[in-house]
């Protein structure tokens, strides 16, 4: 226990050597150190530096299935199952990273680079331009809470303006604050509306990623159906409907079909 404890208080200070001993009884040491998540998130970070790529994994999933969600921790994850060559989870946990640290360029970068490793191109997300884009790009700015919070400012923001016009109509505050009423309003039912499209998805959770290498599309619910087509891992899907052991998904393109559930996880 005493190796154990030293192990865990080092790494708590420090990136360090972790001696080949220590790393085949990481799992105990994890858990030694399971009262201080940043030593254990420290300890995998060093173990990812030397190349100790499985024990790294080992450890970022340890916090995680303490319940532990940030988007580093996904990004990290993300990176060591890259490197492990793993496409498929990589991505998945480049998706979730997003979720929390939306704009953040190393994981958009990262994840638009792993992208182009996908087996099936045609399959990769849409990239619009023009307004539809820059609208996009707008809704994809905040995490969720950081959209609410924006809302709350815009209506507070908006309800001392307009109380104002409502006081004062004839004065000059009221007349030279219009075009910013009116802008302030536009953006409030903007947030509005994105914050709900979060939410939804947030709730819904029916965007999942391939995981397998590749998975057989069957025209329904189990092995004795056709096979209709075949997905590889990375390919991002919408989950429609769900069945023991089965998933019924939608493609961008509009095609659907059955996948094992153990082929894929929601994002």
């Amino acid at each position: 226990m005493m190796k154990r404890l030293s192990i865990c208080l080092f790494a708590a200070i420090a990136f360090v050597p972790v001696p080949a001993g220590a790393a085949a009884d990481l799992p105990q040491v994890y858990d030694s150190c399971s009262g201080n998540r940043g030593a254990i998130f420290r300890l995998a970070n060093s173990l990812y530096e030397q190349g100790q790529l499985a024990q790294a994994e080992a450890g970022y999933q340890f916090l995680l299935d303490m319940g532990i969600r940030n988007g580093y921790l996904h990004y990290n994850l993300a990176n060591t199952r890259f490197r492990e060559g793993q496409l498929g989870p990589a991505i998945l946990e480049y998706e979730r990273a997003l979720e929390y640290l939306p704009r953040n360029r190393d994981i958009r970068h990262n994840l638009e680079f792993v992208r182009n490793l996908m087996v099936d191109e045609e399959l990769k997300p849409v990239l619009y331009g023009g307004t539809m884009g820059f609208l996009i790009r707008l809704h994809s700015l905040l995490n969720l809470r950081e959209n609410l919070l924006a809302v709350a400012l815009l209506l507070w923001m908006a309800a001392i303006l307009y109380a104002w016009r409502i006081i004062h109509p004839d004065s000059g505050i009221t007349r030279r604050t219009g075009w910013l009423r009116v802008t302030l309003l536009i953006l409030l039912l903007f947030g509005v509306l994105s914050a709900g499209i979060k939410i939804y998805q947030n709730e819904s959770r029916d965007r999942a990623i391939i995981l397998a290498a590749v998975s057989e599309v069957r025209t329904g619910p189990g092995e004795n159906y056709s096979a209709a087509f075949s997905l590889h891992e990375g390919t991002a899907v919408k989950v429609e409907s769900r069945r023991p052991d089965w998933v019924q998904i939608r493609l961008p393109n509009g095609l659907t079909g059955w996948l094992p559930s153990k082929d894929l996880e929601v994002i």
